[in-house]
């Protein structure tokens, strides 16, 4: 059997790793979640009409387009919902939402 290399992931692909981590769990919550974000109706319609068939992909717009405008203040968020997701095991929304909801400072 010949070993496969191993690359480590750089920043992008952790951070898109991570985004479909929180995705995964937002389901058909991801729409009040971007309303406690601060995103406005258009917003929202325009994730779900770019995004129709799949509330994975309409919950990673989101989170794409929140890490966009919170810029390098995204990531340790990210970071923190992960671990506190594999951590303890609450996979729920109620966790995201209420962890990123702390985190509008």
């Amino acid at each position: 059997m010949v070993p496969v290399p191993v690359h480590p992931l750089n920043a992008m692909e952790r951070t898109e790793i991570k985004i479909n981590i929180i995705s995964e769990q937002l389901g058909l919550s991801w729409a009040e979640l971007a309303r406690e974000l601060q995103f406005g109706v258009d917003d929202i319609n325009r994730i779900r009409v770019e995004n129709p068939n799949s509330l994975l992909d309409q919950s990673s717009a989101l989170l794409n387009l929140w890490a966009c405008r919170e810029g390098k203040r995204a990531k340790s968020k990210f970071n923190r919902a992960v671990d506190l997701l594999s951590f303890s095991h609450l996979n729920t929304v109620l966790f995201i939402y209420q962890y990123i909801k702390l985190l509008q400072v």
